[in-house]
This record gives structure tokens, sequence and C-alpha cells, in this order.
């Protein structure tokens, strides 16, 4: 449970209408837990024997004080359940926009590179003016040449590939 004190020193929301919100709250929640406390007095009194001290005015009913209480109960798990929604949806947003940015970079990277037409060119144009394409079976090549075919290959697939 927080302390009056935390509740005091937590620092001021920067939306304003959720500044005057939290005003309004702590005008309402701190003469609601003032009453919670005499609830709470009350309930203790209630179900102590008499004593001397205490005056012998009418005790209000034990069923009173607990309906009372759920009622309050009820209503503050309505509104924490009005913030909880609300903290999700904004959770969820911040997600999104944290996933759609990333994918934006990693996607803008990709297709700067794909796209950028010097870098295309360059290494099919390497590739491909290697020489004409052999009609050799590929075990009778040299190395570098099973090399130069293969990778030749791969470039016209990325390039097919980045055209989807």
């Amino acid at each position: 449970m927080l302390d009056l004190k935390e509740i005091n020193s937590l620092s001021k929301p920067k939306d304003p209408g959720l500044s005057q919100l939290q005003t309004q709250i702590k005008n309402t929640m701190i003469p609601l837990l003032i009453k919670v406390f005499q609830l709470k007095l009350a309930v203790q009194q209630s179900t102590s024997p008499p004593s001397r001290l205490q005056s012998s005015a009418a005790r209000p009913p034990i069923n009173d004080l607990k309906e009372k209480l759920t009622r309050l109960h009820d209503d503050l798990s309505l509104l924490q359940t009005w913030n909880q929604s609300c903290q999700k949806q904004i959770e969820k947003v911040l997600a999104e926009a944290n996933a759609s940015a990333a994918s934006a970079k990693s996607h803008a990277v990709k297709k700067g590179v794909a796209q950028n037409p010097s870098v295309l060119k360059s290494f099919q144009g390497a590739l491909l003016n290697m020489g004409p394409p052999l009609k050799k079976s590929a075990r009778s090549l040299p190395l570098w040449k099973k090399l130069t075919q293969h990778t030749t290959d791969i470039f016209r697939k990325l390039s097919a590939w980045r055209q989807i």
C-alpha cells in the first residue's frame, strides 16, 4: 500500500488533461481513504466486546459495514479496469510502433542495397563479363569457373527475387 508521503512525492503527469485528473483523483481519494479508515475502526469496534473506553452509542451492524466496503471495492475495481485497459492499449500501440520502426529500418537497408543500380550493375557486370557460359559439364570445369557460374546463378536468383 502506498504511503501518503509517496503519493505526494510522485511526479505530476506531463499531459495537462491527466494533471487535472490527478488533482481530481487526489481530492477524491484522500477523503475516501479517511472513510475506509473509519469503516475499519467501525468493523473493529463492532467485532470486539464492549469496553468502558468506547462510547455507548449504537454500533452499526457488521453487515452494513461489509456492504459499504464491498461497494467501494467494486467501484474502485471498475476504475482500475479502465486504467489497466488504457495502459494495455498504450503498450500495444508502443509495441506496434517499435516493430514498425524496426521493420522500416531493416527494410530501408535491404531496399537501399537492392535498388542501388550501381551496386547491382557492378556485381552483375563483373560476373557476367567473365566470359560466355560454358556448355561443358560442371565436373570438367576448373574451380574458379564453377564458382563464377554459381555466383552468377545466385545473383540472377536474387535479381528475380527482388522483382517479386
